[in-house]
């Protein structure tokens, strides 16, 4: 009996499993914040961790930091150098939580005077 239902069991998880294959996915730093005042901009990309892998670039998140930046009258940003990563769509469920929703984090510094 044990051989008989163990097979099964097997394929049925294999199929579960197999359902879940995260993809690559390119992903677009966006501006979630930021203060003139302090001179600062706030970066995100946000992606679902249970099908996606994002794939992002540094380079467009400082060029995108650099425009802000330079709308206030500055030369450019620079990074703070730390990334912030947070679930922000936690689910209870019964094998415990699952993150649906995660958010990456860059802040950066606006520099110089504009020439």
């Amino acid at each position: 009996f044990v051989k008989n239902c163990f097979i099964p069991v097997v394929l049925a998880l294999g199929m579960i499993l197999g359902t879940g294959c995260a993809t690559k996915v390119h992903k677009e730093w966006l501006a979630i914040g930021g203060s003139k005042a302090d001179a600062t901009v706030r970066l995100a990309v946000v992606w679902n961790p249970q099908i996606e892998i994002p794939e992002y670039s540094e380079l467009q998140a400082s060029e995108l930091a650099a425009q802000k930046c330079q709308t206030w009258g500055y030369a450019g940003a620079e990074p703070f150098g730390s990334q912030l990563v947070t679930c922000t769509q936690l689910v209870s469920s019964n094998w415990g939580p699952i993150c649906y929703q995660e958010k990456r984090e860059m802040e950066f510094q606006c520099v110089g005077p504009a020439y």
